[in-house]
């Protein structure tokens, strides 16, 4: 099987064309619990039941998940690949893009995002700064990922307080769990006209059957993205409409390699990451000196600076595996990080903050032999992250945060068509932050989940699960301005862990020619933690100290922009809502394949008084035209997303729009060879496009019309 280090892809933003990861066909197999690509004339594509979802415990076959997963893969992970993970996710039913601009794209999953989803790179944690704040980038690399896989619900258990609303898993190759003998390697170059953006990827994997290297690298350059008229959703009168969206621009280098030795009792492995990026902060989320007087406004915007991070990261990683290493126990598995982390903010050319994580994480699972109808994990989870900010926007203090977790995952198979899975989860949380008291967590979580076969083709899904969360650093101690969010952020030390009992059932259905999937969950917390807002603007305070912490109202506010007040505060909430996804093979043969494909899906997120939460995205259907032979496939696809005015205080409405997006792959020489060329088009009616869940939907709309032309060699 030749390797695939890269994916073809297009620069930032390549989240293209149709197959939103919706449903099964003969190009791309797909339901709720599985975007993986099989396409039948490939042999290099694994079949359903071969696929494995690698950040579940028990490691399940996709096709025999008992609770909801996605792994997107194959040619639909090429299809939608981008520089950030939640571009790449956004088109799949029950996740959303809470974008930042073209350089930041953080996935909402089921409403729920930031500190309730946790990204991971081949299972270890990615340790940066994103949950810190909506402007920051998630340091995972999903241009050189083999897989994406997506856990919600219960499956999340062992991941923790972090992954109360689910994982995000980017898996790769740098570490090979496998053998090969084999020299492969892959290089993949292109060009998008809506960014003037180019790219540039290559990687070889080398083998003797004993060591395994592999070795990547990409960088991608791009400048200000292409917008259909104005930046702001409601501008001035007599406003001109621009081209471009101002400090826009994206650079990103990565490069990293691994090498794994295997004999008969197991393997063992290190890999060794350097991530660079550099990007813009747009939406005129700038710095700048306060001025008095009628000259004020004028002075504003003449000494505000952009604003672009400057982010570098080297990561270590270990892996192994010992197989059968005591009687009773199928293998001991092992995978550790060590994380370094920094991003400067420059404010024009001067550095305004800087951000600095450290990281270290250590997990430990055996896995024991079947004991009657039972097979099961247990692990241990250890990690430390020491965090520190300096500069004008330090708004959380220096923390070192400790965590220690035990759990056990047990697969029951009680009989041909009845599969249970439970598991239980133990886990202390520290909190030392400098200036305050040390903060203790104590956290439970319970799972169980059952998979019952109604039919042959037809299979009923149920889970059930009780979590906690700790409140994190940025919720406990958070006190300053916060320009990327235009507020200032308070946070409260005595906020108490949040619980959550979480409940989803769904029915899946699998035959010859039609597929189909239909989840329903309802999420409820209690302790939910969330930031209330006050506008400071109409407060009526008249003489204003300068920030920090008072105590009450907006007299610890003293910004010119007069910013929102956000104070971390908890209340009961409740997140409820459905993903379908229905496929219908018209053409299902070993030479072509054709499909049509639909999709939907909706969250709504409320607080116990009646309120709604913000940046809940809005409800969406799809539909797809999929066609392909042994040279080429295409396709086509329509998106519509209605208008979201379920919104919190002080929030505004999001109008909906449409999305229609094309692509055609070719391979002039066959598919059996290694050269290929693609052209995609996206965005093809030219329309604003505004993401609710984005901080930035009212000054940053979504790229415009544009095209993207790319190839690939794998040799």
């Amino acid at each position: 099987m030749k390797m695939k280090i890269f994916r073809l892809m297009a620069v930032a933003s390549v989240a293209a064309s149709v197959q939103f990861a919706h449903a099964q066909n003969s190009i791309v197999k797909t339901t709720e619990t599985d975007a993986v690509s099989a396409q039948k004339p490939f042999p290099e594509e694994l079949p359903l039941e071969e696929v494995l979802v690698t950040a579940s415990a028990l490691r399940t076959p996709v096709g025999e998940a008992v609770q909801p997963a996605t792994v997107m893969r194959g040619d639909i992970l090429e299809q939608n690949l981008a520089t950030d993970i939640g571009t790449v996710l956004e088109k799949t039913p029950g996740l959303s893009n809470a974008g930042f601009g073209p350089g930041v794209g953080q996935p909402v999953i089921r409403g729920l995002g930031a500190g309730r989803v946790r990204t991971l790179q081949d299972g270890t944690d990615t340790f940066d700064a994103a949950n810190v704040s909506a402007d920051h980038a998630i340091s995972s690399d999903p241009l050189s990922a083999e897989a994406i896989e997506v856990l919600r619900g219960p499956a999340t258990l062992v991941y923790g307080s972090g992954a109360i609303g689910g994982v995000v898993n980017t898996v790769d190759s740098l570490i090979s769990e496998k053998p090969h003998e084999e020299t492969a390697g892959q290089i993949a170059f292109g060009v998008d006209n809506g960014k003037q953006g180019k790219f540039a990827r290559g990687g070889i994997e080398l083998g003797d059957g004993t060591w395994a290297v592999h070795l990547h690298g990409s960088k991608t350059e791009s400048d200000d993205i292409e917008i259909p008229g104005y930046a702001e959703a409601s501008p001035e009168e007599g406003e001109e409409k621009t081209s471009s969206l101002d400090n826009s621009a994206v650079e990103t280098e990565n490069v990293s390699l691994g090498v794994a030795y295997h004999q008969s009792w197991g393997f063992v492995g290190i890999g060794v990451e350097r991530v660079e990026s550099l990007y813009g902060i747009p939406g005129g989320h700038g710095h700048h000196e306060e001025e008095e007087g009628e000259e004020h406004e004028e002075a504003h915007h003449e000494d505000e600076e952009d604003v672009r991070i400057d982010l570098k990261q080297d990561r270590v990683r270990l892996k192994g595996e010992w197989f059968e290493p005591v009687a009773g126990l199928e293998s001991l598995r092992f995978k550790a990080s060590l994380a370094d982390y920094e991003h400067q903010e420059l404010e024009g050319d001067e550095v305004g903050t800087r951000f600095s994580v450290k990281g270290k994480s250590v997990r430990i699972e055996a896995v024991h032999s079947p004991l009657g109808y039972a097979k099961g994990v247990v692990g241990v989870h250890l990690k430390q992250r020491d965090f520190e900010a300096a500069g004008e926007e330090a708004f959380v203090p220096n923390t070192k945060t400790d965590s220690q977790a035990l759990y056990l995952v047990e697969k029951l198979e009680l009989s041909d068509r009845l599969t249970v899975e439970a598991g239980l989860r133990l886990e202390q949380e520290k909190h030392h932050a400098d200036g305050f008291t040390e903060n203790d967590f104590d956290l439970f979580g319970a799972s169980l989940g059952m998979r019952y076969e109604l039919l042959d083709e037809l299979a009923f899904t149920g889970s059930f699960a009780h979590g906690e969360r700790a409140a994190s650093a940025e919720e406990l101690y958070s006190n300053g301005v916060h320009v990327a969010t235009n507020s200032f952020e308070r946070g409260d030390e005595n906020l108490d862990k949040e619980k959550s009992f979480n409940t989803d059932i769904g029915l899946r259905w699998e035959s010859a020619a039609f597929s189909a999937s239909i989840n329903a969950f309802y999420n409820q917390f209690s302790q939910f933690i969330y930031k209330s807002t006050q506008d400071c603007n109409n407060d009526g305070v008249a003489d204003r100290v300068e920030a920090g912490y008072s105590g009450v109202g907006c007299d610890i506010v003293d910004h010119d922009e007069d910013p929102l007040l956000l104070n971390n505060t908890q209340g009961k909430t409740d997140f409820h809502g459905f993903e379908v996804a229905l496929s219908y093979r018209l053409i299902d043969t070993e030479q072509e394949g054709l499909s049509l494909n639909l999709f939907g899906d909706s969250v709504r997120g409320r607080l116990d008084d009646g309120g709604d939460l913000p940046r809940i995205p809005g409800q969406r259907v799809g539909v797809s035209v999929d066609y392909q032979n042994r040279s080429m496939q295409t396709g086509l696809s329509w998106l519509r997303v209605l208008e979201q005015d379920d919104v919190a205080a002080l929030e505004t409405p999001t109008d909906g729009y449409k999305k229609v997006d094309a692509y055609v792959t070719w391979w002039p020489m066959g598919a059996d060879t290694g050269w290929k060329l693609m052209l995609r088009g996206e965005n093809l009616l030219n329309e604003e496009i505004r993401n609710h869940a984005s901080f930035l939907k009212d000054t940053v709309p979504a790229i415009g019309r544009h095209f993207i032309l790319a190839t690939e060699f794998v040799y």
